[in-house]
């Protein structure tokens, strides 16, 4: 028991370790530039997409296990399905992402100093 206690409090250290050292990393990537593409935040309207994406990849995981013989199950269950599945989602996506922007409201915009 104690060495499972052990284990855990390790892998607990390194997940903190590795937030903390990719925090670091971000913060000296955004130093050296700043105008970068990359150094954004996520809007309303991008947390409200992600949240969409979300959704419909649980609800396809949730299709496949709970209704395998429904139309949405027996799609993904075939060969290919979940490829074919998770690439719909991905296109369907980037497309509501492009529409949204075209009509003012983007995913994304530009980090105007401040923290990471």
């Amino acid at each position: 028991m104690a060495a499972v206690i052990l284990v855990l409090a390790l892998l607990l250290l390194f997940l903190v370790g590795l937030f903390f050292a990719a925090r670091w990393l971000a913060r000296r990537w955004l130093k050296l530039r700043p105008t970068s593409d990359l150094a954004g935040v996520i809007t309303p309207t991008g947390f409200a997409l992600n949240g969409c994406f979300v959704l419909v990849l649980i609800v396809g995981k949730a299709a496949r296990e709970i209704e395998p013989n429904g139309p949405l199950g027996a799609f993904l269950n075939q060969p290919g399905g979940q490829i074919a599945g998770v690439l719909i989602a991905v296109i369907g996506y980037n497309v509501a992402a492009a529409a949204l922007s075209r009509l003012g409201h983007p995913i994304m915009r530009r980090k105007h100093g401040g923290d990471v």
